[in-house]
């Protein structure tokens, strides 16, 4: 070696993208050498990189066109290098990107290599190395399976439609009031009473969410409906008032809990 070249053992980072380039130059010559040679004389490519619209930049690398040209971005992420699917360098070149940052998932992965290199059928490619990586197979989490609980009794029972309901709302509904052009838009919501053994639906209209008018829809619904022995619903704020209001009016308690109990309602 000359004199210059003995004086470090470090490699600078213009040599270390001059050594870069030397690999894929190297590495797209010995995967695609029938491409760059027809590149080389102006006619079209494989149909295989075809779609990639690929082009030899001024320094023979071979790279995926495209329409980005006058994109504020990097070259080498408009136009990255192509990388050959089955290839040494590219198991290295996935092994790298995936231990420096951290062992990310396959979808993170190729998000970061394309930044510089197009690999062929990268998201297969880049799935099958990651397989093979022990410190991702030790963490993998595993998704706990619980055990299903059984099915309520009104689930099971043949009993008279709605005899057991659950109730929720759906919503809201962007109404007009009148048809003109200008017409104030206001809200409504749908009201769901669902029979838990039939899956019969019945629908009511509900103007707001409030505890009042989930009353009111609830009122049609047991008139139409017939007697009604248990009804289902979640945590909602309008149910869970329904809830607090039968219990928070001493006055009216009695008469709601004998109207409820006269109608068999639980």
């Amino acid at each position: 070696l000359k004199q210059h070249y003995q004086a470090t053992t470090t490699l600078n980072p213009t040599e270390q993208h001059k050594a870069l380039d030397a690999i894929i130059k190297a590495v797209q010559w010995s995967a695609f050498n029938d491409d760059i040679r027809l590149l080389t004389a102006n006619k079209p490519c494989s149909t295989q990189l075809r779609r990639l619209s690929p082009f030899l930049d001024a320094s023979g690398i071979l790279r995926v066109g495209g329409r980005i040209q006058h994109a504020s971005i990097p070259y080498e992420q408009k136009h990255p290098a192509l990388v050959p699917k089955r290839h040494p360098f590219t198991s290295i070149l996935i092994h790298h990107y995936h231990k420096e940052n951290c062992h990310p998932g396959s979808t993170t992965l190729q998000r970061l290599i394309q930044q510089r290199f197009w690999i062929i059928s990268a998201r297969q490619v880049i799935r099958s190395h990651l397989r093979l990586c022990i410190p991702c197979y030790r963490v993998r989490p595993k998704h706990i399976q619980p055990t299903m609980g059984n099915l309520p009794v009104c689930r099971l029972q043949q009993i008279k439609p709605f005899h057991a309901t659950g109730v929720d709302y759906a919503g809201p509904i962007p109404l007009k009031e009148r048809r003109t052009r200008n017409a104030p838009v206001s809200h409504a919501y749908i009201c769901l009473f669902v029979c838990m053994s039939t899956k019969a639906l019945h629908l009511e209209v509900a103007s707001t969410l409030s505890t009042e008018t989930f009353l009111m829809a609830f009122t049609r619904f047991a008139a139409r409906r017939g007697p009604i022995q248990a009804i289902y619903s979640d945590c909602g704020t309008n149910f869970v008032g329904a809830s607090r209001l039968f219990k928070s009016v001493p006055e009216y308690q009695n008469a709601i809990t004998n109207h409820l109990s006269t109608q068999q309602i639980q």
